[in-house]
């Protein structure tokens, strides 16, 4: 059970939303946007009045031809089909112990975790509703979209959701920081200690601890060069799968994510080959200087059990793309390291707030702690 949020209230899920839950997911808030609002008004009018004007053309009472009147109606039914399938009844909004969830007739429409969550703020709508926006900061798409008004739609009690909504991620800021001194008070070379998680992946043969109260999940990612025809286009194109929580089992991951507190994470990528970058490689990347980061400090040589390589500590402004995160909203650093041996090659990333030195240590220590599965 996920104890980040345990002081909020949890509600039982209408049948709906407990299909769409992860296994263990409790809610503590669920609701939807309230019917009517001048904007639906409107919707529907002017769905109504293309359908009139297309009847009063077709009839002769317009001067207007048959195509112009086939047109017009055409418009106002699709225009109504759409008002129609998008009305408030079929969405559903919920507040749960790990993320936040907006579903359109059963299907998840926009999501986001406590690390991940941006824009949170209160918009007013005539009629005493209110939106409460926010948008997931490792969603591209979405991150594109979020000027588009996503969130929770229409709410009567706009102000006291945006600070359950407050709360809520205070709390897993919380157990982020109490978790990371946790980690870094423990040591266990044989076994995962109190305060630490062990992750294994005996298909690659690797393993490595962490903070146990940070959220892991995995995926597959294919990397390599496009290829078409025997041309390489592109010399390396990077391929993600579905993330899914991990559950200890063996299933063919070969990234593992750690997520705590907003923009404090770990992501490992594990290939079975040598490793091919090199330090100046990295270091005369043209991304990263567009990316607005700047290197702080370098590490040319470093050892971590079978595995010889090199990292990079950056800083990262507010407002900065992190890769594989997404923007950043507030001043990061990041440990970059790629390890390597002949059948087996590592690049890790750790990012931590710029002001918290034990998340920082944390994620030292978790790369410290990578050793081959015992």
């Amino acid at each position: 059970m996920n104890d980040a949020s345990a002081g909020l209230p949890t509600v039982t899920p209408g049948p709906a939303l407990a299909a769409a839950l992860e296994p263990g997911e409790r809610v503590h808030w669920q609701g939807g946007p309230v019917h009517g609002g001048s904007s639906n008004v409107i919707g529907w009018s002017v769905s109504l009045a293309l359908i009139l004007a297309g009847a009063a053309a077709g009839a002769g009472l317009l001067a207007a031809g048959p195509g112009a009147a086939l047109a017009a109606t055409a418009a106002g039914i699709l225009f109504g089909f759409l008002k129609w399938r998008d009305r408030p009844a079929r969405w559903i909004y919920a507040l749960t112990d790990r993320r936040l969830l907006s579903l359109r007739s059963g299907v998840i429409q926009e999501q986001t975790g406590s690390d991940t969550l941006e824009g949170l703020r209160l918009s007013p709508n005539a009629g005493g509703t209110a939106d409460v926006l926010w948008w997931d900061a490792s969603n591209i798409r979405m991150k594109s979209r979020h000027r588009r008004r996503t969130g929770f739609l229409r709410q009567r009690e706009g102000e006291a959701l945006v600070e359950l909504i407050r709360t809520w991620r205070s709390a897993f800021a919380a157990r982020s920081e109490t978790a990371a001194s946790a980690f870094t008070a423990s040591a266990s070379a044989s076994g995962a200690a109190s305060g630490t998680i062990r992750i294994v992946n005996r298909d690659l043969g690797f393993q490595l601890d962490a903070p146990s109260g940070w959220k892991v999940s995995v995926r597959r990612r294919t990397d390599g060069p496009l290829t078409v025809l025997g041309v390489t286009l592109l010399p390396r194109l990077i391929r993600e799968g579905e993330s899914a929580p991990w559950t200890g089992e063996p299933d063919g991951w070969n990234v593992v994510m750690l997520r705590g507190a907003q923009a404090t994470g770990f992501d490992l990528f594990a290939k079975p080959a040598p490793l091919a970058l090199t330090l100046q490689q990295v270091l005369d990347d043209p991304w990263a200087k567009a990316l607005g980061v700047e290197t702080v400090e370098t590490d040319p040589v470093i050892r971590i059990g079978p595995w010889r390589g090199f990292a990079v500590t950056r800083t990262l402004t507010q407002g900065g793309n992190l890769t594989g995160f997404g923007v950043v909203p507030m001043p990061v650093v990041t440990r970059q390291v790629w390890l390597g041996s002949d059948t087996l090659s590592f690049e890790i990333q750790g990012f931590a707030p710029a002001n918290a030195p034990e998340t920082e240590v944390a994620m030292r220590k978790t790369v410290a702690s990578l050793l081959p599965a015992s």
